[in-house]
C-alpha cells in the first residue's frame, strides 16, 4: 500500500484487461501531485465592521496601511511609506500622522516602536487562522460586544 503525503493530492488508477483478447476493459492510472497552496491574504473580520464607522478616518488610509502588513502583523512606517500613502489617497504627509494616531488610540494599530505598529488582530488578520490566534493572544486585549454598551475593549496585561 502506497503511503499518502497529506500535502500531496494522490489518484490511482489501474489498467483492466480482458485476458483472452487483450482488450482494454478498464483503464485506471495513478498519479501523484503537490496540491496548490492557499495564496497570501489579509483578512477582514466583519463582526468587527461596525467598530469602523466610529473612526473619524476614512477607509483609504486604512486601505494603504493594509498594503504593507507583513505576517507577524506589523506595518513598518517610515518617512517615505507615509508619503506614498498620502501621494497614493490624495492627502497631506500631516492627514497620514494625525490619522495614524488616531487608529493606534483606537487601538486599530498597537505602537510597539517608532515607525513600527502591530495590526489588532481581533480586526485583521494576515496568514494561517493558528497564527492570527496566536497573535490574539499575545495582544492582551479582550473585547466585548454589548447591545447597551457596544463594543469594549480591555487590556489584559
Amino acid at each position: 500500500m502506497t503511503k499518502l503525503n497529506k500535502n500531496i493530492a494522490y489518484m490511482e488508477t489501474s489498467i483492466i484487461k480482458n485476458e483472452e483478447t487483450g482488450e482494454i476493459v478498464e483503464k485506471q492510472e495513478a498519479k501523484q501531485f503537490k496540491a496548490e497552496v492557499e495564496p497570501s491574504y489579509v483578512k477582514l473580520y466583519l463582526e468587527d465592521i461596525a467598530y469602523f464607522n466610529g473612526l473619524n478616518i476614512k477607509s483609504d488610509l486604512l486601505y494603504e496601511l493594509l498594503k504593507y502588513v507583513n505576517y507577524k502583523h506589523e506595518i513598518i512606517i517610515n518617512k517615505t511609506v507615509k508619503t506614498r500613502i498620502a501621494d497614493s489617497i490624495n492627502k497631506s504627509l500631516s492627514y497620514v500622522n494625525n490619522n495614524i494616531t488616531k487608529l493606534v488610540k483606537d487601538e486599530v494599530l498597537i505602537r510597539i516602536g517608532t515607525g513600527t505598529y502591530e495590526l489588532n488582530s481581533y480586526l485583521f488578520g494576515k496568514g494561517s487562522w493558528k497564527d492570527i490566534l496566536k497573535h490574539r493572544k499575545s495582544l492582551q486585549l479582550n473585547l466585548f460586544y454589548d447591545w447597551r454598551n457596544g463594543r469594549t475593549v480591555e487590556k489584559t496585561a
